[in-house]
C-alpha cells in the first residue's frame, strides 16, 4: 500500500476554516515545499517536523549515524557517546527485549487483522511485521528497524492530509508527549468516517514531558473516546467499540528486572 501524501507541517495553517496544506516534491537529497521549506531523507525516512532545526539539535548524531557497523561495536561506540546515542541503543534494547506480552501479543494481532490503511503513532519498532503500515515516530533509531513504511514526525503535528487513514493505532502515546489532548485529535482528524482508532494507554506520565495540566484520568479517556465529553478541551466525534483495562505491559529492562505497566485498552469508531 503506498504511503499518503506527505503535507508540509511548516506551511499548513487554518484560515476561515478552511485549511491550506502544500506537498512537498522530491528534491536533492530529500523534499522541498513551495514554501521554502525542506526536508531531508535519512536511510528512507522522511525526516518532516516543523521545526526541524529544533529536533536536529536533540536527535543530530542519530541522523548522521552509520547503519553498516558491526552490532557490538555499534553497541559500544553508542554506549560510549553517551546523549542521544545512547539513550537510543538503550530504548532499541529494552524494545527488542519486550517483544512478548499480553498488551504487545493483543497489539500485534489487533494490527495484523486491521483493513485499509492502517497507521501507527508513536510506532517505534512496531507492533507487527507489517510491510505496509504507515509508521509515525519521532525517534528515527527506533523508526530505523520498523518493517513498515516509516515517517519521522510529530504526532502533535502529523504530516498527513485529513481523511488519510482507515485506521489509527496509538500505543501508549498519550502519555508519552506535551499535549495528549491534542495528539487524539489529530488522529481523530485523520481518520476517515467509520475508521478505527484503537488507544492503549499506561498512564506513566512523566515530568519534563507531560505537564500536569495536560495530564488525564481514564475516566476522562474513556469518556472522549466514547464521544461523550471534550478530551482536554478537544471535541472528538468517537463511538466506543471495546475496552479492557489493566493488561499488563511488561518491559525487560535487564537480564533480572522486568517492569510491568497495567495498560487501559480502548477501541472507537469515527462517527459520520
Amino acid at each position: 500500500m503506498p504511503r499518503p501524501d506527505l503535507v508540509c507541517p511548516a506551511c499548513r495553517h487554518a484560515t476561515d476554516g478552511a485549511l491550506y496544506v502544500q506537498l512537498p516534491v522530491p528534491h536533492g537529497t530529500g523534499l522541498r515545499c513551495a514554501c521554502g521549506a525542506q526536508y531531508p531523507i535519512v536511510d528512507g525516512v522522511p525526516l518532516l517536523f516543523r521545526e526541524l532545526d529544533a529536533w536536529l539539535a536533540s536527535e543530530g548524531p542519530e541522523a548522521i549515524r552509520r547503519v553498516d557497523v558491526d552490532p557490538e561495536l555499534e553497541a559500544e561506540l553508542c554506549r560510549r557517546s553517551g546523549g542521544t546515542l545512547a539513550r537510543n541503543h538503550s530504548l532499541r534494547q529494552v524494545y527488542q527485549a519486550s517483544r512478548a506480552g499480553p498488551l504487545q501479543d493483543r497489539l500485534r494481532a489487533c494490527v495484523e487483522s486491521l483493513p485499509g490503511s492502517v497507521g501507527e503513532f508513536g510506532a517505534g519498532l512496531g507492533a507487527c511485521a507489517r510491510p505496509d503500515v504507515v509508521a509515525l515516530d519521532h525517534n528515527l533509531a527506533l523508526l530505523r528497524h520498523h518493517p513498515g513504511i516509516r515517517v519521522a514526525g510529530d504526532a502533535a503535528d502529523p504530516p498527513f492530509l485529513p481523511r488519510s487513514f482507515d485506521a489509527l493505532v496509538l500505543p501508549n502515546l498519550l502519555d508519552s508527549c506535551a499535549d495528549p489532548g491534542l495528539v487524539l485529535a489529530q488522529a481523530e482528524a485523520l481518520l476517515r468516517p467509520r475508521g478505527k482508532l484503537v488507544v492503549t494507554c499506561a498512564y506513566a506520565f512523566q515530568d519534563g514531558i507531560t505537564p500536569a495540566s495536560r495530564r488525564f484520568q481514564p475516566e476522562q479517556l474513556r469518556a472522549a473516546m466514547s464521544g461523550e465529553s471534550p478530551f482536554l478541551g478537544w471535541p472528538l466525534a468517537l463511538r466506543l467499540l471495546e475496552e479492557e483495562d489493566r493488561i499488563p505491559w511488561p518491559l525487560h529492562l535487564g537480564p533480572r528486572l522486568v517492569h510491568t505497566h497495567a495498560t487501559h485498552w480502548l477501541v472507537s469508531e469515527k462517527v459520520g
